[in-house]
């Protein structure tokens, strides 16, 4: 017993001791973890330290470069100003300052506002070569001219002179372009002027980019545009309604839907005259894409007989961006009345272009395709909905089978990999409509591939054919079946 009680008393002791022990080590562990916490604080302190004097530094050696160069400009400036040079230095000189013109500070900076000053006013008699760096002197300092805007009248005046001059039309046609695209709030008491200028575009000696870059410089304060010629001019009237975005208030009239209205008759023309010619028809479907995106639901009045058109067409040139432009009316319109017949009768043409190994036209085709299926699905908040669905489901009953067929064929035969994500939307598409009837279509185009090679050898198991089929069949997003497709068409390359 009281060896019991001395065993028992020598225990507690012990667990005492313990205890102490442990909460000895506690403080210990506590203690530690505070100076841990506060070297941490330290380093982040030393490294915000470093970042903050970094940038003070670069900040520093920003402004040292700043005088450096503006000390130069002054310099350079001085050069030309206090003496006589020769035109091969007054050329030299020009071509740095424009080089560095960028660099430099020009919010406050009252020697570029000199140069700029002296440079517009020189005389037309000086060599050309200093009159066409002076040009792209004028052009770097579109942000002086901004702040400015009492040199805008001048300047243009002096670039219009150079545009005039076959010689430095180009570079003039640049600089008017950066000049309007930085002036923007300036530009429209020039409006008129700048139009005139588009007018007469064909009259400068310009290189092609040159060209659009002026029609660019005209577009802001657009109101309406000449009726240009076919062919050569259908890039610049693109260019026109690609980067037309005016700000249409509730109930107004777009400006451009007249215009388009105009040039319909035009593009028309062109198209029946030229149907054989792709290059012609694919800068006619590009300028009517741009114009459909650009004015929206006012082009409806033109989708009737646009896609009449594009139909009659196709039926003798099946060019692919009948299919694109088809596509784009689809994203824009969904399955409007006017365009319905139409378009499912390209419906037919589409699946038999799906074996164009062309990349832009086989995106072309897969585009039409998809987004016209899409439209059974899309917007099912909408009055139309129920008859665009039941239309779609219609046209699936008829054309899926040998929709889905034609898409593993050329798939498996034809197309290279790169075309599979957008067949696979196709496929994905499809089976949003009614996924097991498309099930079903599918386990039927799987029996009709072949499963050995001309020479006996087992291309393509049962196993691999049911995994297949129950991967896509299965997939809860498009970029699975894109997986599915990618491997199984491996086994027939």
């Amino acid at each position: 017993m009281l060896g019991g009680a001395a065993g028992g008393g020598v225990g507690a002791a012990a667990v005492g001791d313990v205890g102490a022990a442990a909460a000895a080590a506690g403080g210990v562990g506590a203690a530690e973890q505070e100076v841990l916490e506060q070297q941490q604080q330290e380093v982040w302190e030393q490294q915000e330290q470093e970042v903050l004097e970094q940038q003070q530094q670069e900040v520093w050696e920003q402004q040292q470069q700043q005088e450096v160069l503006e000390q130069q400009q002054e310099k350079l400036y001085a050069t030309l100003k206090d003496g006589n040079p020769p035109w091969e230095v007054t050329e030299a000189v020009l071509f740095i300052m424009a080089s560095i013109a960028k660099s430099v500070d020009q919010e406050n900076n009252p020697t570029l506002v000199e140069v700029l000053e002296g440079v517009v006013r020189l005389p037309e008699s000086v060599h050309t070569a200093v009159r066409y760096t002076s040009i792209e002197l004028v052009g770097e300092m579109s942000e002086v001219v901004d702040r400015n805007p009492q040199f805008l009248d001048p300047v243009l005046g002096y670039l219009m002179k150079g545009l005039c001059d076959r010689r430095l039309a180009s570079a003039a046609a640049k600089a008017i372009h950066n000049i309007c695209s930085v002036c923007r709030d300036h530009m429209a008491q020039h409006f008129s002027g700048l139009l005139e200028i588009a007018r007469a575009l064909d009259s400068f000696a310009l290189s092609p980019e040159a060209a659009v870059g002026l029609l660019k410089a005209a577009l802001p304060g657009a109101k309406q545009w000449p009726l240009l010629r076919p062919y050569s001019a259908l890039d610049r009237l693109a260019v026109i309604f690609r980067h037309t975005n005016p700000i249409v208030e509730n109930g107004q009239v777009h400006p451009c839907q007249k215009v388009i209205q105009e040039i319909w008759p035009v593009l028309s023309e062109t198209l029946n005259k030229h149907s054989a010619d792709n290059r012609i028809v694919e800068r006619c479907c590009r300028c009517l894409r741009f114009a459909v995106r650009c004015v929206g639901k006012g082009s409806a009045a033109l989708l009737q007989p646009l896609v009449t058109q594009m139909v009659n067409v196709y039926r003798e040139h099946q060019h692919s961006c009948f299919l694109y432009l088809g596509s784009i009316l689809v994203d824009e319109y969904g399955m409007e009345e006017g365009c319905r017949q139409g378009l499912l009768d390209m419906l037919q043409w589409a699946i038999a272009a799906t074996t164009l190994d062309h990349r832009d036209a086989n995106c072309s085709v897969m585009k039409f395709l998809r987004d016209l299926i899409h439209t059974g699905v899309a917007n099912d908040h909408e009055e139309d909905f129920e008859v665009r669905k039941e239309l779609i489901n219609q046209v699936m009953t008829q054309l899926g089978q040998q929709l889905v067929n034609q898409l593993l064929q050329t798939c498996c035969f034809c197309l290279p990999p790169y075309t599979l994500p957008d067949v696979a939307e196709v496929l994905w598409e499809i089976m949003q409509i009614d996924r097991p009837t498309f099930c079903r279509w599918l386990e039927s185009s799987l029996k009709g591939l072949p499963k050995e090679t001309t020479g006996g050898a087992i291309q393509v198991t049962h196993k691999q054919l049911t995994d297949f089929h129950k991967q896509v069949t299965s997939a809860e997003e498009c970029k699975q079946v894109c997986w599915a497709l990618r491997d199984f068409t491996r086994l027939f390359r």
